[in-house]
C-alpha cells in the first residue's frame, strides 16, 4: 500500500489534539532535523544541569560563610573549597563522600556529620534530578505522529458523465486499492505475531479492535439457515474517530462509529432446481429471489453448471480456482427495501434496516483430498480416485454454495446519543438528530461517503477473496479444512472491510495518489478544510515529531539557569556593594577558586607581584619565578620558594660573564621590581664566586 512516505506530510507547527491545546503543541520536522534537535537538546540540557549545580553550589557557600566563626577548622575550609569548585554534581558527591569518610568520626572535629551529609544528600538528589531531565528531554520526541498535508484532499468520483473514466482510470485505482488493503488485512491484522511487517506502520492504530462472537443466531428466519446457533457475528464496537482513525479534533468535535457483519451459510437443498440444458448438460439455478440483472422473467437468483467437475475446461471459461457472484438488498430505516440487486425472498427479510449481501461460492472444478464439512466449502462428494494413489478425491457437493451476511453501522455522538444499528446509520433525518451542527453533520456524511468502499461486496468483487485459494496445486486442496473454516474467511473479509475504513480517511485527506485522477475529486463542500482535510494523523518513519510545549519549557527555563549559573556571583557582589553589607561571604567565594587559591599560596611565600585578586584569573606583574613542589618527602609534597642564589647566578653567568656582582643586583632589582620581597634577600647575598 502506499506507505507514509507517499502520504504527504505536513512540515511545521500544529496541534495534536490527544494532549490537548497547550499540551498538544506540536513541531514536525524531517528525521534528519530531528536527530540533530535531539542532540542539541541534549547538550542543553547537559549545560543548563552543571549550571543548576553552579547555583546550588554558590547558594550554600553564601549560607556556610560565617566570618565569625574564623579561623575555621580544616573541615570547613575544604567543604568551601570543594562548594566553589566542584564543576558538577557527581564530582561534588565523590569529594563530600570523601571527606565523610575522613571527617566523619574524626572526635576532634565538631559536628562532622551534621556539616556534610546535608551537602551530599543535596549534591546526590541534583545528580539523580538530572539524570532523569537528561531522560525526560528524550521524552519531548512525541515519536513518528504526524499530520497528512492535506492541500490535495479529495476523494476522486465518476459522474454520470464519466464512464469512459470510470472505466479507464478510477475502476483500475479502487481495484489496486482492494488489493492493497486486502493484503495489510493479511499483515496487519494476523494474530500471528507476524504483524509487525513493513508496511503496518502508516496509521495511529495498527488496526482497528473488534469482538466475534461464534455461537451467532441465524440473521434470517432460521429454517434458511445451515444452523440456527453456530454463525458469526463481527462487531468493532465504538471506534472513535480520533484514537482509532486519526483524525485530529479537539474533544468536542469528536464522534463514534459502529460497524457490524452477520452472517451464515444458507441451505441450498430446497432453493434449488435443475434446469437441463440438453440430454447431456444442465445447470442447478438457486432461487432466492428473481435477479434483476436479467429478464424479469427469470425466478431464480443464480445458476451454476450442474456438471462443472465433469468438465471444466468447457464449462464456465475455464475459471482458476474459487469465484464469487454476489448480489445485494438495502433495507432502509423503515425497513423498506429501496436499492436492490434482486427481489430476495421472505426468509430472507431482516429485522430492522441493513444491507443484505447475497454470495455463492463457486467451486469452478476444485477438488480435494480430504472430505470437507464446513458448511459453506461442503466438499463430501466422491468424483473418483486419484491415480497414482488410489485415494478418493472429492468436490463441492453443490457448484454454488450460498451464504447471506448483514451489514450494519452506527454513529454517536460524544455525549453517548446514537442512531440506530442500520444501514449507514440511518437516513438524513436520523444522523441529523444525532449531529444537529451543520459542521457536525457535514463531517459525518464526509466520512460516511469516503468510507463507503468498506462495504463487503466492493471488499469481495474482483480479487481473490479467499485464503484457502493460496493452497491450490493444480486447482487441487491437499489440505484439510476445519469443519468451521468459512468463519476464518468472514473474519478475514471483515479485517479487510477495517483496512478500507482506515486508509480511507487518509486518502480522502491526503487526496488520490495517483495525479492522474486529481481532475475527477470531490472536495468536502460547505466544512472548514482544517476539520476534514487539515486534520488527518498517521505515522512517518521518515519524521520527528516534538512538544512544543517542552522544547520551549526546557529552551525558557534552560536558559534561566544558565544566565544564574554565570551571572548570579556578579549580581550578588553588585547588590552587596550597593548596600554596601558585609563582604566576606562574596569574597570567601571569590578567593576559594582554585587560581586564587594558587595566588594565595605563592603569595604568603613572598613570591610575585599580583593583581586582580578577586577576579577569575589573578595574573602577576613581570615574568616572576613562583614557587616550586617540595618532594623531599613523597607522602607529603609541598610548595616552597626557589633557591633564588642559583637560580640567578646561572641567569648571570649565561647572560653578561663581563659583568661584575653589582651589575647582576642592579639587573635583578629591575627584573623583579621594587616591591618584590626578594630585593631584600638579593641585597644580602654574599659575593657571588663566578
Amino acid at each position: 500500500m502506499p506507505d507514509s512516505l507517499q502520504y504527504p506530510v505536513y512540515e511545521g507547527v500544529w496541534t495534536n489534539w490527544s494532549d490537548g491545546r497547550v499540551f498538544g503543541a506540536t513541531l514536525t520536522v524531517p528525521r534528519n532535523t530531528g536527530s540533530l534537535l535531539i542532540a542539541f537538546i541534549a547538550l542543553f540540557v547537559s549545560i543548563a544541569g552543571t549550571q543548576l549545580w553552579r547555583v546550588f553550589c554558590f547558594a550554600a557557600h553564601q549560607v556556610y560563610s560565617d566570618p565569625s566563626t574564623n579561623p575555621g577548622d580544616a573541615l570547613y575550609h575544604q567543604r568551601q573549597v570543594i562548594l566553589r569548585n566542584a564543576a558538577e554534581p557527581t564530582v561534588g558527591i565523590l569529594r563530600f563522600f570523601q571527606l565523610l569518610t575522613l571527617w566523619g568520626h574524626n572526635p576532634r572535629v565538631k559536628r562532622p556529620l551534621r556539616r556534610i551529609i546535608p551537602v551530599l544528600v543535596c549534591a546526590f538528589l541534583i545528580a539523580c534530578g538530572l539524570a532523569a531531565a537528561s531522560g525526560f528531554s528524550a521524552k519531548i520526541t512525541q515519536g513518528n505522529e504526524v499530520l497528512v498535508d492535506g492541500r490535495n484532499c479529495g476523494i476522486p468520483v465518476a459522474g454520470p458523465t464519466r464512464v469512459s473514466e470510470l472505466d479507464g482510470y478510477i475502476y483500475s485505482y479502487y481495484s489496486e486499492d482492494q488489493q492493497i488493503d486486502s493484503t495489510y488485512a493479511q499483515q496487519c491484522y494476523s494474530e500471528s505475531g507476524l504483524s509487525s511487517s513493513i508496511g503496518c506502520n502508516s496509521f495511529v492504530r495498527q488496526k482497528l479492535p473488534f469482538s466475534i462472537v461464534n455461537n451467532a443466531t441465524c440473521p434470517f428466519a432460521d429454517s434458511i439457515c445451515r444452523s440456527r446457533d453456530s454463525n458469526i457475528l463481527l462487531d468493532t464496537g465504538l471506534i472513535d474517530t480520533h484514537t482509532d482513525l486519526g483524525v485530529n479534533s479537539p474533544v468536542s468535535e469528536r464522534f463514534k462509529y459502529r460497524m457490524t457483519l452477520h452472517c451464515a451459510p444458507l441451505e441450498w437443498h430446497n432453493h434449488t432446481r435443475i434446469h437441463n440444458l440438453s440430454d447431456t448438460r444442465s445447470v442447478i439455478q438457486y432461487l432466492y429471489g428473481a435477479n434483476y440483472r436479467y429478464d424479469n422473467g427469470w425466478n431464480w437468483t443464480v445458476e451454476a453448471f450442474n456438471d462443472v467437475n465433469k468438465d471444466q475446461n468447457a464449462i464456465h471459461n475455464s475459471v482458476p480456482g474459487y469465484s464469487i457472484d454476489g448480489y445485494t438488498v438495502l433495507w432502509d430505516i423503515n425497513g423498506t427495501i429501496t436499492n436492490r440487486a434482486f427481489e430476495p425472498i421472505p426468509e430472507l427479510a431482516i429485522t430492522g434496516s441493513g444491507y443484505l449481501n447475497l454470495l455463492f461460492l463457486r467451486t469452478n472444478g476444485i477438488t480435494y483430498r480430504k472430505p470437507i464439512n464446513d458448511p459453506w466449502f461442503q466438499a463430501t462428494t466422491i468424483l473418483g480416485k486419484d491415480h497414482a494413489t488410489g485415494t478418493p478425491v472429492y468436490g463441492s457437493d453443490t457448484p454454488a454454495s450460498p451464504m447471506g451476511c448483514v451489514t450494519r453501522h452506527q454513529y454517536c455522538n460524544i455525549q453517548g446519543k446514537c442512531s440506530p444499528l442500520a444501514a449507514d446509520g440511518g437516513d438524513e433525518y436520523t444522523i441529523r438528530k444525532i449531529f444537529p451542527d451543520e459542521q457536525f453533520f457535514l463531517r459525518a456524511a464526509w466520512f460516511n461517503f469516503g468510507t463507503q468502499r468498506s462495504d463487503l461486496w466492493r471488499t469481495i468483487y474482483n480479487r481473490n477473496a479467499l485464503n484457502v485459494g493460496l493452497g491450490l496445486t493444480d486447482n487441487v486442496i491437499e489440505r484439510p479444512l476445519a469443519d468451521d473454516y468459512w468463519k476464518s474467511e468472514v473474519s478475514y473479509w471483515f479485517s479487510t472491510m477495517l483496512a478500507t475504513i482506515q486508509r480511507s480517511v487518509v486518502s480522502a485527506a491526503a487526496g488520490p495518489w495517483d495525479d492522474s485522477l486529481n481532475a475527477y475529486k470531490t472536495m468536502p463542500e460547505g466544512i472548514e478544510p482544517g476539520k476534514v482535510c487539515n486534520n488527518q494523523k498517521i505515522i512517518s518513519p521518515y519524521h520527528t515529531s516534538f512538544s512544543l510545549f517542552w522544547l520551549l519549557f526546557i529552551a525558557i527555563l534552560g536558559s534561566i539557569v544558565i544566565f544564574l549559573g554565570t551571572a548570579l556571583p556578579t549580581i550578588v557582589a553588585f547588590l552587596q556593594k550597593r548596600r554596601m553589607a558585609n563582604p566576606y561571604a562574596r569574597l570567601e567565594w571569590c578567593t576559594n577558586d582554585v587560581l586564587q587559591l594558587q595566588r594565595l599560596a605563592h603569595e604568603e611565600l613572598g613570591l610575585g607581584t599580583w593583581t586582580r585578586g578577586t577576579k577569575s584569573v589573578p595574573i602577576t606583574q613581570g615574568n616572576i619565578k613562583l614557587g616550586i613542589l617540595d618532594i623531599s618527602n613523597p607522602e607529603h609534597p609541598r610548595l616552597r620558594a626557589p633557591d633564588i642564589k642559583t637560580e640567578e647566578a646561572a641567569r648571570i653567568k649565561s647572560t653578561s660573564t663581563d659583568e661584575d656582582i653589582g651589575r647582576s643586583q642592579t639587573i635583578v632589582a629591575d627584573s623583579t621590581g621594587e616591591n618584590d620581597y626578594r630585593l631584600s634577600l638579593i641585597r644580602n647575598w654574599e659575593p657571588l664566586q663566578l
